[in-house]
């Protein structure tokens, strides 16, 4: 019976897939090329899990370490119960990086999907109003089975590392769990990875070919439209081969469409004082919940600096 042996688990636009492909390039791991292959969102039993995983790692060779990468694992409070009733010894992996370029990385991903409209001042301002908050820490991530869905109310709630890492530690030994940053594995790729590596138990001396190259980088506004492009797609005729395509397959198209789709365009990301105030603030106390988790990020003295100044 096949046992997961790693799970990212997040943060989304924190540099998930650049990990998965150098991970995904070991001869010792083997992941699923649908990087994402979400299944831990929902409640499932321990017979679905197992069929999950021999249809997922059926191309594993013997011996290899069996991992998945899933960004939005970090979206709900119960993901992590549901990971340690159904496997209970693997290791945690999230990397993560500044709050404040994550969530403005999260708004120009929106843009580009056509989900998003507003500017990003308009977005900050509503996204931090207690309402928004309150459902984007109690909701779960969206399927997109049916196309993208509006994750306006995520753009904050995801980049709150802590409150949601608090939830990992709180069901797994810190042993287990192990947190990357984004911003060491930019400047430090092959020491960062080596580390990595040396967690998963496999030969840290191997690098990919592809070590230092950067995935998935969003600009902010598509080239064709996805809204129109899924129109298109529910005509008749076209509805009825789209729907002949597996899910699985269907969502590695999404993403490599989405890779193509991108023009060079510059989004603002211009805040007045008192959001910035407002933002800032709400990412300081969640950087002191990964402080007393015994994390120490890299973006401590910009977010501290920043929070000094705006009351001074």
């Amino acid at each position: 019976m096949k046992q997961l042996d790693f799970i990212i688990v997040g943060a989304q636009k924190c540099a998930t897939t650049t990990l998965y492909k150098y991970l995904n390039e070991h001869s010792q791991i083997s992941m699923p090329e649908d990087k994402e292959a979400p299944f831990f969102n929902t409640s499932a039993n321990e017979q679905d899990y197992d069929a999950f995983l021999e249809r997922t790692f059926e191309q594993a060779l013997p011996g290899q370490k069996l991992g998945k990468a899933s960004p939005q694992y970090m979206a709900h409070s119960d993901t992590p119960k549901r990971i340690k009733r159904l496997a209970p010894d693997v290791k945690i992996i999230a990397i993560l990086k500044n709050p404040l370029e994550r969530s403005f990385s999260h708004y120009k991903m929106a843009l580009r999907r056509g989900t998003e409209s507003r500017d990003y001042q308009s977005t900050i301002n509503e996204g931090l109003s207690d309402l928004s908050l309150a459902n984007g820490r109690a909701g779960h991530a969206p399927s997109h089975s049916q196309g993208y869905e509006s994750e306006a109310d995520f753009y904050l709630s995801w980049s709150e590392y802590g409150r949601a890492l608090s939830h990992y530690y709180d069901q797994f030994p810190t042993n287990q769990i192990m947190v990357v940053f984004a911003e060491d594995l930019n400047k430090s790729p092959k020491q960062t990875l080596a580390a990595v590596l040396e967690f998963l138990a496999v030969d840290s001396t191997e690098m990919p070919d592809n070590l230092g190259q950067q995935f998935h980088k969003g600009s902010g506004r598509p080239m064709i439209n996805p809204k129109r492009l899924r129109d298109l797609v529910n005509l008749p005729i076209l509805k009825s081969l789209y729907n002949m395509i597996p899910e699985q397959s269907k969502t590695i198209y999404r993403y490599w469409f989405d890779q193509f789709n991108m023009r060079s365009s510059e989004v603002s990301k211009q805040l007045d004082e008192d959001t910035k105030r407002r933002l800032q603030c709400l990412f300081l106390k969640d950087y002191q919940i990964l402080r007393g988790l015994g994390l120490n990020p890299p973006w401590q003295i910009a977010l501290q600096d920043e929070h000094t100044e705006s009351r001074s």
